[in-house]
């Protein structure tokens, strides 16, 4: 190790080594693992600050225990983030109708009774957090409510020649 214990250079040196080492693990959670483990080994040290030259630093061991903190959030951020982004991807339902069109089948879905639901910010809510859109993988809130009040003449063509079909398949089974 290059320079003495509270040295900067030192305190550079011993993160980067605990980073290489992280590095080597080969999933998150042994990376979060192993910084847990450090983070209890640095704070159980002892330390004395023998270089009255950097008083005014914070000590290595404060300053290593800031640096492992900082990793922490940052690898339990990622993970979370991750997990998150998977579970919405998977537990999304892919239609091919655009977002004007899924908006007019939830309000004749509402008005019609199909949904008993009354409160229609959760439906909406629910349709735009559980649904995807060829062009859209993430179906705005504020797009489907807009939507759904301003109906266009091409959209209602588009959903009475999707009943249409469905009506057919349905005297076909």
């Amino acid at each position: 190790m290059k320079g003495r214990p509270g040295e900067p250079v030192f305190i550079r040196e011993v993160c980067a080594n605990l980073r290489a080492e992280m590095e080597k693990k080969e999933s998150d959670e042994c990376r979060l693992e192993f910084l847990k483990v450090c983070y209890k080994q640095v704070s159980q040290l002892l330390e004395i600050n023998v270089i009255p030259f950097y008083s005014s630093l914070p000590s290595a061991q404060k300053t290593i225990l800031d640096w492992i903190s900082q990793e922490l959030v940052h690898l339990e951020w990622t993970a979370a983030t991750s997990e998150t982004k998977e579970n919405n991807e998977e537990n999304k339902i892919n239609t091919s109708l655009s977002v004007s069109v899924l908006a007019l089948f939830t309000r004749l879905f509402k008005d019609t009774g199909i949904y008993t639901d009354t409160n229609q910010t959760d439906i909406l809510k629910f349709v735009s957090s559980h649904f995807t859109t060829p062009r859209q993988l993430k179906i705005s809130y504020d797009s489907l409510f807009n939507k759904y009040y301003q109906v266009d003449e091409g959209t209602k063509r588009k959903v009475i020649d999707h009943l249409m079909e469905m009506a057919q398949r349905c005297k076909k089974m």
